[in-house]
């Protein structure tokens, strides 16, 4: 029940501040018009992701004990805010984006977040470092149609809260809750239609946090190391995936990765015949997959999971 009513709280805070965020929005002008690399054909408002912050923050307030752990995660959370303000008001370099993830990733390394405890000190700073930089600009990139974005992350943060609870990490498992319910408030005003983006300082927020859910918080794994590495990774196949493709294709056509575009597969998808919810619908398929797979590789073991995962990759 605890976990039921944090969902549904930030839920309720998410979707009200929706609400009054798009109406502030569209009566100050904060608008996304249309243009070339984008879907959507009408002015939309902006700065959606200003209310998953806030729900995010309330939820934390009301259901969690405000441990220095949780206040340090919150207090970084708010600096990439902070930073997807800036870049939907001022449209800031990419380099100068990259600077500030690569501190959140430092700070979040020393405020006790790990990859693995058990690996040398350098190395796991380094993967904790990439893998924030990482997963924080993969879900910027999924944010390219409607509802993507979001969907893609409920469904990873799904799986996270289950894995937290299996595990017996409630405090994990608290704050995934909250983060699942804040950014679901959001998702029913931008999915199937959407009357508003989460810009930058949403995608941000759901970047950062998500990466930070998917580090281990300095508690130790009683799984197999080759499955406690994949998990993570599984989850957000996904938006790994895509990143990956877009910044290789771009690369090799000799475009800067940053450059915005319709060449994600998700538009891929469209251009050979679905329609956007459709294959938005298809994405969360494909991430229903592969969160499935990656809890019952944790679950159960390499050993008796690597159909699934040659499965899932060849899918």
């Amino acid at each position: 029940m605890p976990f039921v009513s944090a969902i549904a709280t930030a839920f309720a805070s998410s979707a009200a501040l929706t609400w009054l965020v798009r109406r502030i929005a569209r009566d100050l002008g904060f608008l996304v018009h249309p243009r070339p690399d984008r879907a959507h054909t009408t002015p939309t408002a902006q700065y959606g992701g200003v209310a998953i912050f806030l729900a995010l923050i309330i939820g934390h307030i009301a259901f969690t004990p405000l441990t220095a752990p949780v206040l340090g995660l919150l207090g970084l959370t708010t600096m990439l805010f902070l930073l997807g303000v800036a870049d939907d008001t001022w449209d800031l370099r990419p380099q100068s984006k990259v600077v500030v993830q690569i501190a959140a990733g430092f700070l979040l390394y020393f405020g006790d977040f790990h990859f693995n405890a058990g690996f040398p000190w350098l190395l796991d700073l380094a993967i904790v470092v990439f893998w924030v930089v990482a997963i924080t600009n993969a879900m910027n990139l999924l944010d390219n149609m409607n509802g993507l974005c979001a969907g893609t992350a409920i469904i990873a943060a799904a799986f996270r809260c289950l894995f937290f609870y299996q595990d017996g990490n409630l405090t994990g498992a608290m704050q995934t809750a909250i983060f699942l319910g804040a950014v679901l408030g959001f998702l029913v005003f931008n999915f199937p239609r959407a009357s508003i983006f989460m810009g930058d300082t949403g995608s941000m927020v759901v970047g950062f946090f998500l990466a930070a859910l998917n580090l281990t918080s300095g508690e130790s794994y009683s799984k197999g190391l080759i499955s406690v590495l994949f998990f993570p990774v599984l989850v957000l196949a996904l938006p790994i995936f895509d990143t990956t493709f877009v910044a290789v294709l771009r690369l090799l056509s000799g475009r800067a990765v940053s450059e915005g575009g319709r060449d994600h597969t998700s538009h891929r998808l469209v251009a050979v015949g679905l329609s956007e919810p459709a294959a938005v619908v298809t994405f969360y398929g494909i991430s229903l997959a592969s969160g499935g797979t990656a809890f019952a590789l944790y679950r159960f073991g390499v050993s008796s999971t690597w159909s699934l995962v040659v499965l899932l990759v060849l899918g």
